[in-house]
């Protein structure tokens, strides 16, 4: 691919849609702070909310949310390299994209083109998916080969994956630079949930194939006299599910839905495809045991955590709901033990991170 050609056709798109000077303030607020310069999108709706949340984690204070919606082209030729100009001037030494959309592509080649060296040869990005959503999501797989190019092109330094597998698959197969990551979860000190009584189970996720709601909350209605959390309570009523759900809609606060989250007595994360669960590290975190498969690689160091919460037949509702039995049973020493798990696997995510970013 002629790269020189990719981004004179990107610039030829002059369709600004956004004001630059909140961006460029926000940068400058960084820069304060960091030396390291990190870029993410804003969530919208139940989109891009998990990346950004993991972004917040992973990059506290050296953050900045470029508003986007996926595909559309949102600077100017102009404002890109006003943007980038001003990276340069700040004296920034390392830029990290946490995801990848079109604005973050512009502005990932802008920053090459126009930012002096050393600076234009630490631009790292960081990649949130996994190859199952590739045959339901044909752009996923389109955008892994593009920024696989911007790498053995020089353009971006390394990747980095958050799926298990997926860092070593690629190195083997295609030589790119690239290493295996871990999300870093809120450790929640200060949320204060609220105390329900009564059983209470949180099913929070989309309705999508690989989220397997469906299963999770069938499952969870077989607890007797559970109240079953969800996100949109519109779908189950075959499962004789009247007076027993409760909806809560995706929210732009964070807070509020650690705050729900918080407050179950068990949560329900068993997907069929997961990058890494950001949502199970929130649950342990606050003290609330969450069951999950074995998608993500997520307990692969607790053997204990590993038995008491990951379900074997998560197409299986009934197997689901064994496992939910099992979990509340024995509770108290679950909810123990994944507090602190959380803590050691934020150690080693920053560990992972700092290799990444340095070596």
């Amino acid at each position: 691919m002629n790269w020189s050609s990719k981004i004179k056709s990107l610039w030829g798109e002059k369709q600004t849609r956004v004001s630059i000077d909140e961006l460029i303030s926000e940068m400058t607020a960084v820069r304060a702070k960091s030396s390291l310069l990190a870029f993410t999108g804003k969530p919208y709706g139940n989109d891009w909310r998990g990346m950004y949340n993991g972004a917040v984690a992973l990059f506290p204070g050296a953050l900045v949310a470029v508003p986007h919606r996926q595909s559309k082209n949102i600077f100017s030729e102009d404002d890109l390299k006003k943007i980038s100009h001003t990276i340069s001037d700040l004296k920034f030494e390392r830029i990290v994209f946490s995801g990848y959309a079109e604005c973050l592509k512009e502005l990932l080649l802008s920053i090459h083109k126009h930012a002096p060296a050393p600076l234009r040869d630490h631009i790292f990005l960081t990649h949130h998916g996994s190859l199952s959503s590739h045959g339901e999501i044909p752009v996923h797989a389109s955008h892994l080969h593009e920024i696989m190019g911007l790498n053995q092109h020089g353009i971006i330094r390394r990747l980095g994956f958050f799926k298990k597998g997926l860092a070593e698959t690629l190195n083997k197969i295609t030589g790119i630079d690239s290493h295996f990551l871990i999300n870093i979860g809120n450790e929640n000190d200060g949320v204060k949930t609220q105390t329900l009584s009564g059983l209470h189970a949180g099913v929070f996720t989309h309705n999508s194939f690989r989220k397997n709601l469906h299963n999770q909350v069938a499952a969870a209605l077989m607890l007797e006299q559970a109240t079953v959390h969800v996100h949109d309570d519109h779908d189950f009523e075959y499962l004789n599910s009247a007076g027993r759900l409760r909806a809560h809609p995706f929210t732009e606060s964070y807070d509020d839905f650690l705050k729900v989250l918080g407050s179950m007595s068990l949560n329900f994360y068993v997907t069929f495809s997961e990058c890494y669960g950001l949502v199970i590290a929130e649950s342990l975190s606050l003290g609330v045991p969450c069951l999950a498969s074995n998608s993500s690689g997520f307990f692969d160091y607790d053997e204990f955590l590993a038995r008491s919460l990951v379900v074997e037949e998560y197409d299986n509702s009934e197997a689901i709901f064994r496992k939910a039995q099992e979990a509340l049973a024995n509770r108290k020493a679950i909810a123990a033990r994944g507090n602190e798990y959380v803590k050691k696997l934020n150690a080693m995510a920053r560990g992972k991170l700092h290799d990444f970013l340095n070596s």
